[in-house]
């Protein structure tokens, strides 16, 4: 019935033939419109439609259910407005009039109808955390779309508020949103799709079910699929099927016309940083509902290069190895320690590990890690590094890293080099120590071991401020109860540092 209603009451503009036409819903808002549930969230590519059709499907309920209340969330100003005056007012303004209900609220963000005692509002996520906080306050909402809620500056402390707005019984949340990492829009679809029984449903469609994605061909134009195309692509078809699929090739899955289209974005967009344009196209029209993620977010490291090719080993006799650690307090209420070796004749990452514990307990690891795998300790300076340091050298330990601070002397003109026991994690120190790490990675100077120290290399990204910062771990960490604050990454940093020190340490 819903669908029918859509289709019969509601127009789209066609950017083609630059008029209104009815909105037919495409197989992708087909699918959700006849199997829509209460709290919806669906990782999506660019321009999917989804926004249209969850606001035709506000919409009936406006006009029917007396007292709906319906909130749109963009995450920037421009969004919102765009939002508001083509797809919620265009709608609206284009009803049958013998159901279209007279506004008595008319303004840039709002249409209102007494009549009905229903509301139509469009606002933008909050720029603070203060201003997230107040949107959920003192209201109640019946259906709240967040779009794009991946992109919202502060996502958990604006949905903790609002979510309260919506009431447990006949309310409606949709959440939709291209990857951007893996911050909280991830984290709350990962979970809805994998925990049982959950409330909310989780959709995820590739970019070939959406009929617009596609390039006709030429007369006479044929196209055959590369053995490489095929191996990145028909998996993921397979998996998620193709609604146009009568008339794919063989061994890819996708039309000739998805295959070009495909073939044309790619050729076409510009790479970003360290991501090629086969990476930049993933995230913005995703093939599968993981490798989005791993290549958004502006990342320190490629997901190629944070692959596990070797196994945790014991030492290779007469190797040097450099042992990285990050020290904690060992306090469960706060973050583990982490430590990571380097065997530093192959480059291969040979052990893993994090966990709390005392720093007395910290210093006896190292020393007995040491014992195993000879080389140099590389101890991050900070307040439970220093009283690690300064167990270390109480009981006489050879071979930890001193860096070179620089300091000025007293009755002295210029700058002098004071050596420190351990390294110091700055702002200085910490881009040089990453960039060092990264280019290893990607050169293939290092190879990885352990699952834990990719999750934690995956959490690193650059901020809206170029600054390297860890923005959240992996599934492992939260089905395990746990917080993780890179320790993993840090060790790993510290330990490739550690390959310069010999005995006494460089800075």
């Amino acid at each position: 019935d819903r669908l029918y209603w859509i289709e019969s009451l509601f127009e789209v503009f066609d950017p083609e033939r630059r008029i209104a036409v009815p909105l037919v819903p495409n197989t992708m808002q087909r699918d959700i419109i006849m199997s829509m549930a209460d709290w919806e969230i669906t990782l999506k590519s660019r321009r999917a439609g989804l926004t249209t059709i969850y606001v035709a499907d506000a919409w009936l309920d406006v006009l029917t259910i007396p007292g709906t209340k319906v909130e749109l969330i963009a995450h920037a100003q421009e969004t919102a407005e765009e939002i508001f005056d083509q797809v919620v007012r265009f709608q609206y303004e284009r009803l049958p009039k013998w159901i279209k209900p007279k506004a008595t609220t008319d303004n840039v963000r709002e249409l209102k109808f007494d009549s009905l005692e229903s509301s139509f509002r469009v606002l933008t996520a909050g720029q603070s955390e203060e201003v997230a906080k107040k949107k959920g306050q003192g209201r109640v909402i019946n259906i709240l779309i967040l779009t794009e809620f991946g992109f919202y500056a502060y996502a958990e402390e604006l949905f903790s508020k609002i979510v309260n707005c919506v009431p447990p019984r006949g309310g409606k949340i949709r959440i939709d949103s291209t990857a951007n990492g893996q911050n909280s829009f991830y984290e709350r679809f990962k979970e809805a799709r994998e925990r049982e029984n959950s409330r909310w449903r989780a959709r995820f469609y590739p970019w070939w079910w959406d009929p617009q994605n596609r390039m006709e061909l030429e007369p006479g134009e044929v196209l055959e699929a590369t053995d490489q195309e095929c191996n990145q692509v028909s998996v993921h078809v397979e998996t998620y099927g193709n609604p146009f699929g009568e008339a794919a090739l063989p061994g890819v899955g996708l039309t000739p016309a998805q295959l070009k289209y495909r073939r044309d974005k790619i050729e076409n967009l510009q790479p970003k940083g360290t991501l090629t344009a086969r990476d930049v196209f993933i995230v913005e029209y995703p093939e599968d509902e993981q490798t989005c993620f791993l290549h958004s977010g502006r990342p320190l490291f490629l997901a190629r290069d944070l692959e596990i090719k070797v196994q945790p080993r014991p030492a290779i006799p007469g190797h040097q190895h450099s042992i990285g650690h990050d020290a904690s307090t060992g306090d469960a209420s706060g973050h583990p320690a982490g430590v990571a070796i380097i065997d530093l004749e192959t480059g291969d990452q040979v052990y893993e590990w994090r966990g709390w514990e005392p720093t007395d307990s910290q210093a006896e690891r190292l020393v007995e890690l040491q014992k195993l795998y000879p080389g140099v300790l590389v101890v991050e300076r900070n307040y439970p590094g220093d009283t690690i340091l300064v167990l270390l050298r109480r009981w006489s330990i050879a071979n930890v890293y001193k860096h070179r601070d620089k300091e000025m002397r007293e009755n002295v003109t210029g700058k002098a080099w004071n050596r420190k026991p351990g390294f110091p994690m700055s702002d200085l120190t910490k881009p040089r120590a990453f960039t060092d790490l990264e280019l290893a990675l990607h050169h293939g100077q290092i190879r990885i071991c352990g699952k834990k120290t990719v999750d934690d290399l995956k959490g690193f990204r650059y901020n809206d401020s170029d600054r390297i910062e860890f923005q959240g771990s992996a599934a492992h960490y939260r089905d395990a109860g746990e917080i993780s604050h890179g320790e993993l990454g840090i060790a790993m940093a510290l330990a490739w540092w550690g390959r310069k020190s010999g005995s006494v340490g460089v800075g």
